[in-house]
């Protein structure tokens, strides 16, 4: 059966329209794996590498590097410490994004009902904003157990000193020998004590 040539070109043309359609850089795969290459050098040299060794040294003593096996894994859940810490990871995992996603949820019917809602949700969810973690390291610093360090510990000095003498001999310093050590406006002593017991206090320049 003959063929006219206006039905061969319309042949060629379905054809032509049915082909899919190049990718970009016409197939040429070693091209993208050009652009990959750096960001995947980075991705194995910070994170690929640091995670194979630290699996490695998990297994290995921490000064010779020999193989010991699995004893660091059974000096490390010997501790409480380890097994508070690992308790307290999955309660905080398993309770936290619950509680959280409970509370928002609620939180965002409940501002939908009423007036200045924009302004609600604002001061509802910006505190959200900042990781649990890095708010309690920021409360931890701010109460730090050393009188001569944290915010609060600061700012309450400076009160007493505004409202109150440095103290009956604010010149007086210690002696080289007697274990005391001076931090900020307070002397601290290396003694270990009880409650009820005296130490001697090697004090020098003290005015009279």
């Amino acid at each position: 059966m003959a063929v006219s040539a206006s039905e061969a070109a319309r042949g060629r043309i379905a054809k032509r329209a049915m082909r899919q359609p190049r990718p970009p850089g016409g197939g040429r795969k070693w091209i993208a794996l050009g652009f990959l290459l750096p960001g995947l050098l980075f991705l194995g040299a910070l994170v690929v590498y640091p995670l194979i060794d630290t699996i490695a040294q998990s297994f290995q003593e921490s000064d010779t590097r020999q193989f010991v096996g699995v004893d660091n894994y059974r000096a490390a859940f010997a501790s409480d410490r380890v097994v508070t810490a690992i308790r307290n990871t999955l309660v905080w995992v398993a309770v936290a994004p619950a509680v959280i996603t409970g509370l928002g949820l609620v939180f965002a019917i409940l501002t939908e009902r009423v007036r200045y809602g924009t302004a609600i949700k604002l001061l509802l969810f910006m505190p959200m904003a900042i990781s649990f973690l890095s708010i309690g390291v920021i409360w931890r610093i701010m109460y730090e157990q050393d009188p001569g360090r944290g915010l609060i510990n600061a700012a309450t000095g400076a009160v007493a000193d505004t409202v109150s003498s440095p103290g009956p001999y604010p010149e007086a310093t210690a002696l080289p020998d007697s274990g005391l050590e001076r931090r900020g406006d307070v002397m601290v002593s290396s003694q270990q004590v009880s409650p009820g017991d005296t130490i001697a206090l090697g004090l020098v320049s003290i005015s009279g």
